[in-house]
């Protein structure tokens, strides 16, 4: 196995430390952490591993040292992604995850409109 924590100190890479809130027993974290990620766009076969409705938002490809949970929250460019797939390849030096534009009001918790 050849690992891959080195790609992260070359400068040959672009990566960025970032603001993550972590989903923890259904609630989001007041505390924000700061995490180490390779961002890349996707590619279409990236895309095949997202439901079918949620394709068509933004989405990068993350490459991190630190675990992260589905359902956390990134801030990549003053806007926020939620991460939808996670793959573990810690015997790598890394980890993977697909991360997509994230709206407030879309969320799954949402109250939506009240009707009175």
């Amino acid at each position: 196995m050849i690992n891959q924590k080195a790609r992260f100190r070359s400068s040959h890479f672009k990566q960025g430390i970032y603001r993550i809130k972590r989903l923890e027993n259904g609630d989001y974290s007041e505390e924000k952490q700061l995490i180490t990620a390779i961002v890349t766009p996707t590619t279409p076969n990236d895309l095949e591993l997202l439901p079918e409705g949620e394709r068509f938002y933004p989405t990068f490809k993350l490459y991190l040292l630190e675990s992260v949970n589905i359902g956390d929250l990134v801030k990549i460019q003053n806007v926020q992604y939620k991460i939808r797939t996670f793959s573990d390849w810690g015997a790598y030096g890394y980890y993977h995850a697909l991360a997509v534009r994230h709206s407030e009001t879309a969320s799954d918790r949402s109250d939506g409109f009240v009707v009175t």
